[in-house]
């Protein structure tokens, strides 16, 4: 088994027997929200408020009226991508936004480039910040690159950062084509930078950061011009208690393969967005819905309860996650992806497991499924933690023979799957909120249980679990984007 590999063996089938169990408090140190050192000057570019007010007028799936300005367009984008935050007065973890992220940490995150300059993508201060202080004005197109910080996440998720954040990876990539298609962009993926761009954006491998993803978003031409931005973050401080353990030395190498993989990821213009809903929301109201699931104070996980919904919802769901990803290599990996889903309370399907095909096969008829996912689940129900994986109305699985994805692929297929799982779920919980559902990535399950559950040959591995389903708690939440 060579070291790629044995790596993703060590966050699935492996991870009961050789890695303890993640255990993680919210009082874990971590950089989540942190800007890079780089990024946290008083310079840089406001972004144009009344993005909310624009998403509220445009149909969920369809783009914006071509009216805007360039710079509006731009701003709406980002903003829609990357800006949307939604308190939660009794939730004890972050500000939650138009992406699920593991325990709100959000350790994606996004720049601008342009000319050779570059800005962070503030979502706190609503501005894009530049990394070299003030610079002239210009006018010529401009480059969006996502990276993710390892130390967002805390340490005691192990390994198991890696795809963590190659997943989240994956979400913002296809929230970023979402939102760059709704204003009016047509963006493609121009494959992962090399160490130089690493560099000038601040993010290199040995400071805990993914290799950086480019997305292109066409030759339109902006006009950037710095100013004083109100207030900094010069005054934030690292937080203490943050180790460099070998885990985290291993979990950054991980990335070698993808940092290789360069260019080969690159491609064409291609939609995220499928062709029609008739769900009658707007984007405004799925991305202020867009939810993980809630509990009540107190309460840590999630709550639920049972609600009949028909099969156009399951289809919504389906049309969504099927949307291809942006690039030859990404869709020749995601054809080596399998998807089951498991359904209870859906006009018309009965209760059991199915195979996702080009439509839904019942595999097997069993009224205990959720049941059995529930008594595995690693967040059991308890007197200060809430689930409600057992009231789910679908857990869609994805699942792979990562033997032959290995030996098809090489050493980078591991980490592009992870990505293509990512994009797809971010699909699922778009679909899910224009439902009144939220749909919850979780990684908290025992692979063995999961392949006997779902009748998955040995060689099937699950890659993650999106729950979908109706929340039992709704508390009025703040909104703080606009």
């Amino acid at each position: 088994m060579d070291t790629t590999a044995k790596f993703a063996f060590l966050q699935g089938l492996g991870k009961e027997l050789y890695t303890p169990a993640v255990s993680v408090s919210p009082s874990d140190a971590t950089t989540s929200l942190l800007a890079p050192p780089n990024a946290r000057g008083g310079v840089g570019i406001p972004l144009p408020l009344g993005t909310r007010r624009t998403l509220a007028s445009v149909p969920f799936g369809a783009a914006a009226e071509a009216t805007l300005s360039p710079i509006r367009r731009l701003g709406g984008m980002l903003h829609t991508a990357f800006g949307v935050l939604r308190r939660e007065p009794h939730n004890i973890y972050n500000d939650h936004r138009a992406v699920p992220s593991v325990r709100s940490k959000f350790p994606i995150h996004a720049f601008l480039l342009q000319a050779g300059r570059a800005w962070y993508v503030d979502p706190l201060r609503h501005a894009l910040v530049a990394l070299d202080g003030a610079g002239p004005a210009s006018r010529a197109p401009v480059r969006l690159v996502l990276a993710g910080r390892f130390t967002d996440l805390p340490n005691s998720y192990q390994r198991l950062r890696s795809a963590l954040l190659l997943l989240e990876l994956g979400i913002n990539l296809r929230m970023a084509f979402c939102a760059a298609e709704v204003f009016g962009f047509r963006p493609a993926l121009a494959g992962i930078g090399d160490e130089q761009l690493a560099r000038l954006l601040g993010v290199p491998p040995e400071a805990g950061w993914t290799p950086p993803m480019i997305i292109d978003l066409g030759p339109e031409e902006f006009t950037l011009r710095d100013v004083a931005l109100p207030g900094s973050r010069l005054g934030v401080l690292e937080p203490d208690g943050i180790e460099r353990d070998a885990i985290l030395t291993e979990v950054i190498r991980s990335q070698d393969a993808l940092r290789a993989v360069g260019e080969e990821l690159r491609g064409e213009p291609g939609s995220a967005l499928p062709a029609e809903t008739g769900v009658g929301k707007t984007w405004a109201e799925v991305l202020w819905t867009r939810s993980s699931g809630r509990s009540p104070d107190g309460v840590d996980g999630f709550s639920g309860r049972r609600l009949r919904r028909p099969e156009a919802v399951l289809e919504e769901l389906r049309s969504w996650a099927s949307i291809a990803p942006p690039s030859a290599l990404l869709r020749k990996i995601g054809a080596h992806l399998s998807v089951s889903v498991c359904v209870q309370d859906i006009d018309g399907m009965p209760t059991g497991v199915y195979q996702l095909a080009d439509e839904p096969a019942l595999a097997r008829a069993d009224e205990t499924v959720m049941t059995r996912i529930s008594e595995q689940f690693g967040y059991p129900r308890s007197p200060d933690m809430d689930s409600g994986m057992s009231a789910a109305t679908m857990a869609w699985v994805v699942h792979a023979d990562l033997s032959a994805l290995h030996g098809d692929f090489g050493p980078e297929a591991w980490a592009l799957a992870q990505l293509c799982t990512g994009w797809m779920t971010q699909g699922l919980c778009l679909a899910a909120a224009a439902h009144g559902m939220y749909a919850r990535p979780a990684r908290s399950y025992d692979e063995v249980t999961m392949q006997t559950i779902l009748d998955l040959p040995p060689a099937e591995i699950p890659l993650l679990m999106v729950v979908v389903g109706t929340s039992r708690y709704r508390e009025p939440a703040l909104g703080l984007w606009t």
